[in-house]
């Protein structure tokens, strides 16, 4: 009888070796496909972080690039000399107007940097330079332009050209400043920066247009044109964009201090 007990005992024994070995393996296989889940779960992290520190250097890269862009342009554009006469504007338009920091007109000396950021606010493109400065003479020595052509001016100096060299300056001098950002802050840097483009190259359109609209219409070489026509292109120039000189353009100000805050906290 001891004999079977015995027989019985060792045969459950081994079923439970096996069924042990069974479980070990089926747990080691769980192990195994645990540990696979494990490393690719903690390797997407990292891959979205790569991918985070690719999309933070482009646009680092792209708002660089940019400010860059705009500081050569400056340069080159100081370095180009402005003709004695101020492209035609010296005895008309710029001697009609005063700039409120010095108080001297716009055709002085100490002005001569003014001067520089309106022409370069139409890519000192001299030809154009030439035209529209006509169109702004005739503008200016019409009494009844109501300060039309300070607006104007004002328009291309300050708001499309002192704003953008402004805001790439900001940048040039903080590049630092950009590798602390995080993606949201650099894109929206980006994006500010882009808008201030969009704004001088409408501002450059809308000098063209008033040219082609003149061309007709007006005889440029002409100093003692009928006043009557005159007064049509400045009520044309009121009526069509008034809202973006008054209004739209001055947007860039807030474009620029926008960007200013963002490098300066």
């Amino acid at each position: 009888m001891k004999g079977n007990y015995l027989i019985v005992i060792i045969y459950l024994l081994s079923l439970l070796s096996c069924n042990s070995a069974n479980l070990v393996l089926e747990d080691k296989d769980f192990e195994f496909n645990r540990n696979e889940n494990t490393i690719e779960e903690n390797l997407k992290p990292e891959e979205n972080h790569l991918k985070s520190e690719e999309v933070q250097d482009d646009l680092i890269v792209k708002i660089i690039e940019t400010a860059k862009l705009v500081k050569e342009q400056i340069i080159l554009d100081r370095a180009r000399i402005e003709p004695l006469d101020q492209f035609g504007m010296k005895d008309f338009l710029f001697n009609n107007l005063t700039f409120d920091s010095n108080h001297e007109r716009y055709s002085h000396n100490e002005n001569k940097d003014i001067r520089r950021k309106f022409y370069s606010s139409l890519n000192y493109n001299e030809k154009l330079l030439r035209i529209f400065g006509k169109i702004l003479n005739k503008i200016s020595s019409n009494s009844e332009n109501q300060k039309l052509d300070l607006l104007i001016v004002r328009a291309g100096q300050y708001y499309s050209q002192y704003n953008l060299e402004f805001s790439a300056k900001k940048i040039n001098e903080q590049m630092d400043k950009l590798m602390s950002l995080n993606i949201e802050e650099l894109s929206f840097i980006l994006g500010k920066l882009k808008e201030l483009m969009t704004f001088k190259a409408r501002w450059i359109d809308i000098a063209n247009q008033i040219i082609k609209y003149c061309e007709n219409d007006i005889n440029l070489n002409n100093n003692k044109d009928d006043s009557g026509k005159i007064i049509e292109l400045i009520k044309y120039i009121n009526l069509k964009y008034e809202y973006f000189l008054k209004y739209d353009i001055l947007k860039t100000e807030t474009l620029s201090s926008e960007i200013t805050k963002i490098l300066d906290k």
